[in-house]
């Protein structure tokens, strides 16, 4: 059964939207130019309360990086410590359009995450690879 928890909410430069499938969650994010700390934190407390909505959550995500960009090493940081912090919940994060760094940025994060983040070229494989069971 899928619920809805938000409808796609764009806020401070990121668009979100969170899906639940029973006990998984199904996050997508779409950030698009510049991203700085305050992007990240305005979106936490959302991404706090859906994670938390679940007794066991397990996370899928879908990061669509097409409009995205310069990203500030302070949010990149902010970005490793929120990882970090959940490591745990997330079983797999699709990177959509990534540019040489992303694969970069894949890499490290997987030394943070218990699950796994891989790059895709084509939306439809990072969607799917993102929501397979």
């Amino acid at each position: 059964m899928k619920t809805e928890l938000s409808h796609p909410v764009i806020d401070s430069g990121i668009e979100l939207n969170v899906e639940r499938h029973q006990q998984t969650l199904l996050l997508r994010f779409k950030p698009s130019g510049k991203l700085t700390p305050a992007d990240y934190l305005s979106i936490e407390p959302r991404l706090v309360a859906a994670l938390y909505s679940i007794n066991t959550p397990k996370v899928r995500a879908l990061v669509d990086l097409s409009d995205l960009g310069q990203i500030d090493v302070r949010s990149a940081w902010e970005d490793i410590i929120w990882m970090h912090k959940h490591s745990s919940e997330f079983e797999r994060i699709a990177l959509y359009n990534p540019r040489p760094w992303h694969h970069l940025i894949a890499r490290v994060g997987n030394w943070f995450m218990q699950g796994e983040i891989k790059t895709f070229d084509q939306f439809q494989d990072a969607l799917q690879w993102s929501h397979a069971h």
